[in-house]
């Protein structure tokens, strides 16, 4: 049995994410779970690569205001159908923003996206 390596739980969150990945270029994905850690993607038919570095976009609106968290991760683990992925470095606002999806204040669907 594989021993568990993540500092925080994930919980399940599912939203699109634009995820740059080179060699491909940007893909559309969606979050299955997301952690204070990492995450993990679902990429469809696209096989990505262990240990190979991505940049995410998390995109979504405050106010009317255009919002986008630009943050980088490697990729940790591949399945038949995504990834997951272990956040590096996270920016100040990047962690608020995964603050404000993880306590559960993203009922509002039309806020974040």
């Amino acid at each position: 049995m594989e021993q568990e390596r993540r500092w925080n739980s994930r919980t399940q969150i599912t939203m699109d994410v634009a995820v740059y990945y080179s060699g491909l270029g940007l893909l559309q994905c969606k979050t299955r779970d997301i952690s204070y850690d990492g995450a993990y993607i679902e990429t469809g038919r696209i096989a990505l690569t262990e240990d190979s570095d991505v940049e995410l976009v998390f995109a979504g609106n405050n106010g009317g205001k255009h919002i986008a968290h630009r943050l980088t991760a490697q990729i940790t683990r591949v399945t038949d159908d995504g990834a997951g992925l272990c956040f590096n470095n996270l920016e100040v606002s990047t962690y608020r923003f995964l603050q404000y999806l993880l306590t559960g204040h993203n009922q509002n669907r039309a806020v974040v996206y």
